[in-house]
């Protein structure tokens, strides 16, 4: 029963298609007839006669252009009205499809010899969408009553907007001289008009530029300063020329070739690129154009930009660029008292993303504001398309240290300290054990942190059990020691027994080294560097044992250095010793 409904749905539809079908047909018939009457009553009925069969026309338009019957009627309706150039297409169309009759061609041999008209026919190389055109007699009293209306028909025709494509259409002009007008250019140096003067029989030609290709089919890839171009190929294009519409307003030529593609390069990124682009033929004659604006990258929009302190006391700055046109990236350093431009990139040495160290800094016994600005630039601009800030406050040098504990444990010693001021900075810390006579300290090792507060170490030799040891913390800068906890003047007493003497006093061994040296004028202390050790001396001589080697010579080298009140050092002694032993 399904089947057999669907079946009678599907017959009733196309009975409904067949009738309107019919129904379009027997009014096209209709009208036609009632054209060809009006047609033969006479010149007087011509405008009925137009009426009827453009009707008939809108009913079936793929019947109007290839019936011969039909196209003879109105085009025997134009003429009586003066639209010549209207008559003669719709001949010509027909022609094409090889069905003129006897009626046809006798209307196109009166449009040719009998009305005094020339032919203009107008073509473009691709289709021309809304295409219009305005034509006017240059010397209008030479016409005559007919050729008047023949223009006053053509104006009204031209005036309606069509598409215009390579097969052109052909205006029907009488004999005299006329402007032209054309909304588009008839060439590369933008003419949109013509003066011509036109006689009976003349076959005259003019190609108007195509708006090719689309807008929407360009494609357009922004960079920095540069803007890719590229385009869909015209049929019977043979080069193709851009152009870019300068700051002068003259148009410069920035590609002539067979390619669909262009890159162009310095494109100011601040405005849109103006384009104009032309397909040309092998001759070099212009077939269509398109304009076009383009960008290149915008400037670069924004900045991110950090900065920090680093342990050895540089500044640790680093930046990202947003995506954008960038020809100059500077970076900058200002202080209190003073501006330095730590770099300046251009071109391919610019790096969007990156980070430097300035440094180190140079500490004062107060804190201190340092700014660090980026800032991204545009060729010819008057200032940055963007910058980024950062701001730090370098802390003071150390005055002094405090408060520093041990935690001995059974194999590691950790020594914490603290600063005056708390958060101030150090370029390191020299950690000192206490110990023997005459030395303040042995250098345990030292800490190139500048934010250290805290150093652990394993000791050289097994501690004993409760062992308590005594460290100091020197923080330093350079060779400058920053502050020192000992009396304002080292001692200038050097021992007045004899080695042997000293030894029995309590010592368990005869020193390897014994070393004097005159006081230094203005030393708080005195820092001997034995080979790899490093000892804070509170006199004017040193005493060590165990430097010899009981297997082999050894070289031991000594310096000595007066430290003063600032810090600073003073090399004083230098010695390089070599020790021998023989096998009993």
């Amino acid at each position: 029963m399904r089947g057999m409904m669907n079946r009678r749905s599907v017959l009733a539809f196309f009975l409904i298609i067949l009738a309107a079908t019919f129904s379009f047909a027997a009014e096209f018939d209709n009208l036609l007839e009632k054209g060809e009457f009006f047609n033969e009553k006479g010149s007087a009925y011509a405008s009925d006669a137009v009426k009827a069969l453009e009707q008939a026309r809108d009913t079936d338009p793929a019947r109007a252009k290839t019936e011969g019957r039909f196209v003879a009627a109105i085009a025997k309706a134009y003429i009586g009205v003066f639209r010549y150039s209207e008559a003669y297409m719709a001949i010509e169309e027909l022609g094409r499809t090889g069905k003129q009759n006897e009626k046809t061609a006798a209307l196109l041999d009166y449009l040719l010899n009998e009305t005094g008209s020339g032919r203009l026919r107008i073509s473009t190389a691709a289709p021309l969408r809304d295409f219009t055109a305005g034509i006017s007699p240059l010397e209008e009293g030479r016409l005559d009553v007919a050729a008047r209306k023949s223009i006053d028909k053509l104006k009204q025709y031209l005036l309606k907007p069509r598409e215009l494509g390579p097969e052109g259409i052909t205006l029907l002009i009488p004999e005299g001289k006329y402007k032209v007008e054309f909304p588009v250019p008839i060439d590369d140096r933008e003419t949109r008009s013509i003066n011509l003067e036109i006689w009976a029989g003349d076959q005259l030609e003019q190609r108007v530029l195509a708006l090719y290709p689309e807008i929407s089919s360009i494609r357009a890839v922004s960079g920095n300063r540069t803007v890719g171009l590229s385009w869909p190929p015209l049929e019977g294009a043979a080069t193709y020329r851009l152009y870019r519409l300068g700051d002068d307003s003259k148009w410069a030529e920035r590609y002539s070739g067979e390619k669909v593609e262009f890159t162009d390069g310095d494109v100011p990124p601040e405005k849109a690129a103006t384009y104009r682009l032309y397909s040309l033929d092998k001759d070099g004659v212009p077939l269509a154009m398109a304009s076009m604006s383009a960008w290149a990258s915008r400037p670069v929009a924004a900045i991110k930009m950090e900065a920090s302190i680093e342990s050895d006391l540089t500044v640790a700055i680093s930046w990202t660029t947003d995506s954008g046109a960038l020809d100059r990236l500077k970076l900058i350093m200002k202080t209190e008292t003073a501006e330095k431009t730590l770099f300046e990139l251009k071109g391919d040495e610019i790096v969007r993303s990156g980070e430097v160290n300035e440094g180190p800094l140079e500490l004062k016994p107060s804190e201190q504001t340092i700014k660090f600005r980026v800032e991204a630039w545009i060729e010819g601009s008057e200032s940055p398309a963007a910058f980024a800030e950062k701001e730090i406050v370098v802390p003071a040098e150390v005055a002094r240290i405090e408060e520093v504990a041990e935690e001995v444990g059974h194999d590691r010693i950790t020594v914490e300290w603290s600063t005056v001021p708390r958060d101030a900075l150090a370029q390191g810390y020299a950690i000192y054990v206490t110990g023997k006579n005459g030395i303040v300290g042995e250098l345990v090792d030292r800490v190139q942190n500048a934010h250290a507060r805290e150093f652990s170490y394993v000791p050289k030799e097994e501690l004993e059990e409760g062992k308590a040891l005594r460290h100091f913390v020197l923080p330093y800068v350079g060779d400058r020691f920053l502050w020192f906890p000992a009396e304002p003047e080292a001692k200038a007493e050097i021992p007045t027994a004899k080695n042997e003497k000293r030894a029995k006093a309590g010592r368990h061994a005869l020193a390897d080294l014994s070393v004097s040296w005159d006081p230094y004028p203005g030393a708080t202390r005195y820092l001997a560097r034995v080979d790899d050790n490093e000892f804070v001396v509170n006199e004017i001589y040193l005493e060590m044992s165990g430097l010899q080697s009981k297997l082999m010579g050894k070289s031991i080298s000594v310096k000595i250095l007066a430290v003063l009140g600032d810090g600073k050092t003073v090399p004083i002694l230098s010695l390089n010793l070599g020790y021998e032993h023989y096998p009993r």
